[in-house]
């Protein structure tokens, strides 16, 4: 019976051992398939037939029967110079794996390379780009290639630790460390393109070099005998954070307190460790901050002068939309709550004192309003989690953290969120 597209999309999944016989159809179909390196789509028409089975060793057993060429549906010219494919459709995927032909793939990636570039050069005489930014295209371009040929070794997963790497020529190993030698240009780490390629690259070198423990301590061991500098920075704090989004835990200090040469990305961990802990970082604490009037005091100072006191940080700038329009909202729940259970802080990271002391001349005003300017906003934020405004923090009595991200002032769970420890 012919299944329709609208079909398709329901199938969630397939399950090993079991077997799709024949997909016919009397609408136009496509199939998506696609590898690291490269996608490509069959196309089925009316009156085609495209047989295919899962096995257990995740092969895909294929035959194509219609009135057109074979290599019409592109797919099977794939499989014929590389023999591996992943096919997807709405929910669903199979991988398939059998050999590849690194000859043919590296220069087919090299082929896109090129063309990649003449394109540069059609677009950036017409659009008439500075040299330095033709050239930082150029750069982007040139990584994007580079980090194609590193397929391969794209992750430490199991299935890539599994992948059989003896399959790979010595000449398309050759290659891959001969690109390693250039990828040690500080200068360059602004560009995610050369950073993805670094992290391909110290992929690809602990697996020519045997390791196989995934632990983060050994990761961690491995970036610190083989990279120095901001190249082994990075490693170590892209797979920290890897880590810490996977487990929602981040690792103990000690397994990396020593690690970096780059102070901001150590203190970066501590503040994100100083947030698990539901606590402001000492480094947030000392933040200064600044009055109208003139009056300088750190934010642990100030939390200081409440002790008994919920308090509501508002962090907002004047350049801020979202920011003024919560103020009314605000200045609404300042009112309700004027007992002198909580204190509203406003906290602007704005670098413009006069436009700050112009705008917070209009906003909420009272005896537990406080307005104050945060010297350095941006990195302060950065410390909080992030530079976006606005953003909100309920802290409780004697400086313990109610919620990092507290809802803003309009939205009903602030007010149960007070409520529930205002008395506490």
């Amino acid at each position: 019976m012919p299944i329709t597209s609208r079909q398709m999309f329901g199938w969630n999944k397939f399950d090993i051992g079991k077997y799709i016989n024949k997909v016919s159809t009397d609408e136009p179909l496509q199939f998506n398939f696609s590898w690291d390196w490269k996608s490509q789509s069959v196309y089925l028409f009316p009156g085609d037939t495209l047989e295919f089975a899962l096995t257990d060793n995740k092969t895909l057993p294929y035959k194509f029967t219609g009135s057109r060429p074979s290599k019409e549906l592109m797919f099977f010219s794939q499989l014929e110079a590389t023999e591996s494919g992943y096919m997807s459709q709405g929910n669903f995927g199979i991988a398939i794996t059998k050999k590849l032909n690194f000859q043919y793939i590296a220069d087919e990636t090299f082929k896109r390379y090129s063309n990649r570039l003449n394109f540069l050069t059609d677009v950036s005489d017409s659009s008439k780009f500075s040299d330095k930014g033709r050239k930082t295209f150029e750069q982007a371009l040139r990584y994007k290639y580079i980090s194609e040929l590193f397929f391969p070794y794209g992750n430490l997963s199991d299935s890539s630790l599994h992948f059989d790497h003896t399959i790979i020529p010595d000449f398309y190993k050759e290659k891959l460390r001969d690109f390693g030698k250039e990828l040690n240009n500080n200068s360059l780490m602004y560009l995610v393109e050369y950073r993805v390629c670094i992290y391909l690259y110290a992929r690809f070198k602990m697996i020519e070099s045997g390791e196989n423990n995934l632990s983060l301590v050994s990761l961690l061991r491995f970036y610190k005998e083989n990279f120095t500098g901001q190249t082994r920075d990075f490693l170590s704090y892209n797979e920290i954070m890897l880590n810490y989004r996977m487990s929602g835990a981040l690792a103990k200090k000690d397994q990396w307190n020593n690690t970096f040469q780059n102070t901001a990305l150590r203190d970066t961990l501590i503040s994100i460790q100083d947030k698990l802990d539901n606590r402001l970082s000492d480094r947030s604490l000392q933040t200064e901050l600044e009055s109208a009037t003139g009056e300088k005091i750190s934010l642990g100072e100030l939390l200081m002068n409440y002790p008994q006191n919920l308090i509501y940080l508002d962090f907002w700038a004047t350049w801020c939309g979202p920011c003024l329009l919560e103020m009314p909202a605000s200045e609404k729940l300042q009112q309700e709550f004027n007992n002198g259970s909580i204190e509203f802080v406003y906290l602007s990271i704005d670098s413009d004192k006069q436009r700050w002391l112009k705008k917070t001349a209009t906003l909420p005003q009272g005896k537990n309003a406080h307005h104050y300017r945060v010297k350095d906003g941006l990195r302060f934020m950065n410390e909080m989690g992030g530079s976006s405004v606005p953003r909100y923090m309920l802290i409780g009595k004697n400086g313990g953290m109610i919620n990092f991200n507290a809802p803003r002032p309009r939205s009903l769970e602030l007010r149960r969120l007070i409520n529930e420890n205002i008395g506490r």
